[in-house]
């Protein structure tokens, strides 16, 4: 028999506690483990030094380029001065490896909504035959608040030690195309000039891009063009560290987020695309610097960028094959297989589980009406877990007054961890009065292949979640039916594959978006926890009180020191950046202090009259911002000077130009898309985007000289055309308040800056 129901009886009776007991204890040890496991396996390797092999990748030289690329270490944003040094730089480390590079110098503007002027650096190291080139790819600009030093100077780096290799090396067999772009940050604007007009783009077949969203955490292949079987194979069998899942790819696919090897991947260009996202913090902060950029991270990029190239120039290319399904298992062995497998695989475990049900009915072994009760119990389960899990982590936010563990994470990884399996216990020994321990486990893991079966059939990259614990436990149970016994190591076999196939999950969550979102890092944890519910329905009350005692311990310890542990510290402030806005419409002027929800230091309250409700006043504003009233900028404002006006069938044509002195940046905004045609700026034309709304232009890189631009209004009327130019240096009231918030946070992005605003109506 499976698991006979007198055996249950027996067990809630005392009569044969041991075994249960122990089972308890054996899924609880799984849990951690797997948890630590994923933990351990996050570190990153030792750094090489300057004097390792030529032969090998070295984080040592790798930096030593990067302390030069940076120089000063200011910010170097598209169009500066500053980046036009980096680009320097750039060409004299390319020269020193005995590589002539040339530059590509245009004007470019992407999706009618950002233009800027580029120069990419492109190099070219020689291969044994003609044919495809293998193309390497990273950005040197960087965001106008930081240096850039992860995101992505190192990447940059990574590329010159790789072509080191590379060079010193044996020719392979084909070329690889070095293209450190430009104007990344403001809208992937390097790569669209590559692929639209440079003739090398047409002879990359596979691409790898290098990035990072922070400053520490090993390399993933986070993403790859489609129909990716052979790039993956080849990723898995080259990299001796190798770390990826096809969930990634489901997920980015889906995001707003955007790197060049977007725009590579709709060029039709094959490839993979490489980051490490920890110390995200960091990110688009002055603190993604030389100093907070760790080796290991970098040693990591280097290994797995030089192995892939190799790979790529020396074997065959990787054909087009179908998408595959794959995961790495804690950093060391990817699995993959061919992702069209996925849904019968995960549909037969689904018939296997109902087989065993059906089997467990007629024996007399299950109920139905336990199987339905236990499929509610799970879910009641799992999603309480990970309501409880959530509810900690807002409580320790609610604490530090909206925001939790930015600098000191651990305690609350812990708090809400032992929360979840204190409320996987708990409910679970609540339903386990009414349900048998066999049928909570056969339910739990027939709701896992039904709900596996639909979210692979809706994304197939998120199969591994799935298919690699529900199958083992599908055979194990089916086993132990078959002997009639050793139901225990069966659901513990299952628990233990679900555990490792989820492990790195919360982790990954956790590394993308902190604790803000902490729902999103209780829901998979509480689902690593629910395969034990069983365990816990079936434990004698004796033995489980001191479980769920150390449980409820650690979670309000660790919770308790998380909420009284400092959320920021001198390496992870808090965010916050000061804009001086100026309308010389009307000559009012604010400051603007963003995002709201970080509350604002007493020290900056104090400096500036904020109103109470925070705004959005600036059209790129994602976030409402804390607002004060200001003294007007004596800066001048944006002109937009008509020089010729031509009637056309559709409307006008209107030849302008823009001054904005002292701006460095401007953003156009027409109130309604549909009175505008169409725009032209240095020869880019871009048709008015469709559908009603503004219509917001970003230019980057402005000069003294400005900047002509050709508008065609539809309207025979005036049509209103705002005209915000920003730049760098701050009014003295900002440059008072930047001071009293230097003591406590730093800017990010976009960085400080004043704006002045006017419009005028063509």
């Amino acid at each position: 028999m499976l698991y006979p129901a007198r055996v249950a009886e027996a067990s809630s009776r005392g009569d044969d506690e041991r075994p249960a007991t122990r089972t308890m204890w054996m899924a609880i040890a799984i849990v951690v483990v797997a948890v630590l496991l994923e933990a351990w396996s996050r570190r990153v390797p030792e750094p090489l030094r300057v004097d390792a092999a030529a032969t090998r990748f070295s984080a040592g030289r790798a930096l030593a380029i990067v302390e030069r690329l940076l120089g000063d270490g200011v910010p170097h944003p598209v169009g500066s001065a500053a980046n036009a040094a980096v680009r320097e730089r750039i060409v004299t480390e390319l020269r020193a490896l005995g590589i002539e590079p040339e530059l590509q110098s245009t004007y470019v503007c992407r999706d009618a909504r950002v233009c800027a002027p580029v120069v990419n650096v492109l190099a070219r190291i020689p291969g044994r035959a003609e044919g495809p080139a293998i193309l390497l790819a990273s950005h040197y600009d960087s965001v106008h608040a930081g240096p850039g030093a992860g995101d992505d100077i190192h990447g940059v780096a990574v590329m010159l030690e790789v072509a080191r290799v590379l060079v010193e090396g044996e020719p392979g067999e084909r070329d690889v195309v070095l293209m450190f772009d430009d104007g990344e940050e403001v809208g992937l604007l390097g790569a669209e000039a590559f692929v639209r007009e440079h003739p090398w783009a047409k002879e990359v077949a596979v691409a790898i891009n290098v990035e990072a969203r922070g400053t520490t955490g090993r390399t993933s292949m986070f993403e790859t063009s489609t129909r990716n079987g052979e790039l993956v194979t080849r990723y898995a069998a080259a990299v001796p560290s190798p770390e990826a899942t096809s969930l990634s790819v489901e997920v980015y696919r889906r995001m707003p987020n955007d790197t060049d090897f977007t725009v590579l991947r709709k060029a039709g260009i094959d490839g993979i695309n490489l980051a490490f996202i920890g110390g995200v913090a960091r990110y688009h902060t002055p603190l993604d610097d030389l100093a907070h950029l760790d080796p290991g991270s970098v040693q990591h990029q280097g290994d797995t960028v030089l192995a892939v190239t190799q790979a790529y120039v020396q074997g065959p290319l990787p054909q087009r094959t179908a998408d595959a399904a794959y995961t790495d298992l804690f950093g060391r062995v990817m699995l993959r297989w061919p992702a069209r497998w996925s849904v019968p695989v995960i549909l037969l475990a689904l018939v296997v589980l109902v087989g065993t049900a059906v089997v467990g009915r007629r024996r007399g072994e299950l109920r139905v009406l336990g199987l339905v009760l236990g499929v509610l119990a799970f879910v009641a389960i799992w999603l309480g877990a990970a309501v409880v899990g959530s509810a900690v982590v807002e409580l320790v936010a609610a604490a530090h007054g909206g925001v939790a563990a930015v600098a000191t994470p651990l305690p609350l990884r812990i708090a809400t961890w032992a929360a979840i399996g204190l409320a996987t216990a708990g409910l679970s020994a609540f339903v386990g009065r009414r349900i048998r321990g066999v049928e909570l486990a056969l339910a739990t893991w027939l709701t896992w292949a039904a709900l596996g079966l639909a979210i692979t059939i809706a994304a197939p990259g998120a199969a591994p979640l799935f298919v690699l614990p529900v199958v083992p436990a599908a055979l194990a149970l089916v086993v132990a039916a078959r002997r009639g016994r050793g139901f225990d190591a069966a659901a513990l076999v299952g628990l233990a594959a679900f555990a490792l196939a989820w492990s790195a999950l919360p982790y990954g969550l956790e590394d993308a978006f902190g604790w803000s979102q902490g729902i999103a890092i209780a829901v998979p944890a509480a689902a690593m926890a629910s395969p034990a519910s069983w365990a816990f329905a079936r434990a004698p009350r004796g033995a489980l009180r001191p479980a769920m005692l150390v449980l409820f311990v650690l979670a309000v310890s660790s919770g308790s020191t998380a909420a009284i542990a400092d959320v920021h510290d001198a390496d992870h402030p808090p965010r916050l950046v000061i804009v001086h806005s100026t309308d010389a419409d009307d000559g009012t002027a604010s400051l603007l202090v963003t995002p709201a929800d970080t509350p604002l230091p007493t020290a900056m309250r104090a400096a500036a009259s904020f109103r109470d409700r925070p705004a959005t006043p600036l059209p790129w504003m994602r976030a409402p911002s804390w607002v004060a009233d200001a003294t007007a900028s004596d800066r001048a404002p944006p002109t937009l000077t008509v020089r010729e006006t031509t009637a056309i069938p559709t409307g006008r044509r209107v030849r302008a130009h823009l001054d904005a002195p002292g701006a460095d940046r401007a953003t156009i905004v027409i109130d309604d898309r549909t009175t505008m045609g169409a725009l032209e700026i240095h020869g880019q034309s871009m048709p008015a985007p469709g559908g009603t709304g503004a219509w917001t232009l970003h230019l980057f890189g402005l000069t003294d000289a400005g900047i002509d631009l050709v508008l065609q209004p539809t309207s025979p009327e005036g049509v209103p055309v705002r005209v915000i130019a920003c730049g760098p240096e701050l009014p003295p009231d900002a440059t008072a308040l930047a001071a009293v918030r230097d003591e406590t946070a730093i800017t990010s992005q976009w960085g400080d800056g004043a704006c002045v605003s006017r419009t005028t109506v063509l």
